[in-house]
């Protein structure tokens, strides 16, 4: 092995060794905090009654309520839901922070569409961010993105209810909903 002539040349090599070592655990881990509005536009979905502290945004036979107030008048179902919508950077994608996060908000609620619809619900309600399944971000227009070199993250929690009178529940023909597809929806269905 190596024979150290000196002590000098041991404490240079450890000095060495320690610096090169903290130069590969850098990561990056950016807090954003969006605005729900370029994702579901209350433009492209008709705006319902909402209960205070709630918005309610009702696109074709889904509605979507952001905040925890649940309105009056819905039928909430047992258990709580948790979703991650997750995208990589790249250049279909987008680099930039915003975008990417935008695309993991459009992936999440796909897929928060497709737990609704699987298990007879037209409504999603309550709906916060809950990052890492720690603390919840409770907001009513925006929403909790973390955004790093490799990925951007946004973890939902929200509940299923019923509401009367909305898509198919009042015996009209199921239409989709007018939330935009995510580009990869069914490939990583995390729920």
């Amino acid at each position: 092995m190596f024979k150290f002539t000196n002590r000098r040349h041991f404490i240079l090599t450890c000095v060495l060794a320690a610096i090169c070592w903290q130069g590969t655990a850098q990561a990056r881990n950016t807090r954003l905090v969006l605005p729900v509005g370029p994702v579901v536009s209350p433009k492209t979905a008709q705006q319902a009654p909402a209960a205070e502290g709630s918005a309610t945004i009702s696109g074709g036979d889904m509605a979507f309520v952001f905040g925890s107030a649940i309105p009056e008048g819905m039928t909430v179902l047992p258990g709580e839901i948790v979703i991650r919508g997750e995208i990589q950077p790249s250049f279909k994608n987008g680099y930039e922070d915003d975008i990417v996060c935008n695309k993991a908000l459009k992936q999440a609620l796909v897929y928060l569409v497709q737990r609704a619809r699987a298990n007879g619900a037209n409504a999603v309600v309550g709906i916060v961010s809950y990052y890492n399944h720690g603390a919840i971000m409770d907001s009513v227009s925006d929403y909790e993105c973390h955004a790093g070199a490799t990925r951007a993250v946004v973890d939902l929690k929200a509940r299923l209810a019923r509401v009367e009178g909305l898509g198919a529940s009042a015996g009209q023909t199921s239409r989709p909903v007018e939330v935009p597809a995510a580009d990869n929806a069914t490939a990583r269905n995390q729920f």
